[in-house]
């Protein structure tokens, strides 16, 4: 998910030594960090009153609020429906918000729980089929 917000502000960076971003693939990223902090704490008795100051959590680094600054970069989203931690809708967000920016994202539906896509060969060979087709620069 900060690799979605350093991604749209490495521009802002002087005299960056560094390479520039060629293409971007997160797994199960939260669209907002307050969102998924406040989802996880009503999971549980212990924490449910604590989702309300969930709310103010800094949220300058929300993914949401930077992917629409991507325009040009390839992007593979990827996502389980049935992360138990981030969960779908978040995939969702992420999607109508580059959608309203004019940014093409490509997504892949993971399996498994909470950034094991990885675990399953077909996410492997999407993720290097997706390295693969990135143009050199």
């Amino acid at each position: 998910a900060l690799a979605i917000t350093y991604s749209a502000n490495i521009n802002e960076l002087e005299k960056s030594e560094l390479a520039p971003i060629r293409a971007l693939i997160t797994e199960s990223s939260p669209a907002d960090w307050p969102q998924v902090a406040r989802e996880a704490m009503r999971n549980h008795w212990l924490t449910w009153l604590v989702q309300i100051p969930a709310s103010f959590i800094e949220s300058k680094y929300n993914p949401e609020d930077h992917i629409g600054q991507l325009a040009g970069l390839p992007i593979l989203l990827m996502h389980s429906k049935q992360d138990p931690i981030v969960r779908y809708a978040h995939l969702e967000q992420l999607l109508t918000a580059a959608d309203k920016a004019g940014v093409h994202i490509e997504t892949y539906q993971t399996l498994g729980g909470h950034t094991q896509g990885l675990a399953y060969e077909q996410a492997r060979k999407r993720f290097i089929e997706f390295i693969q087709n990135v143009e050199p620069k």
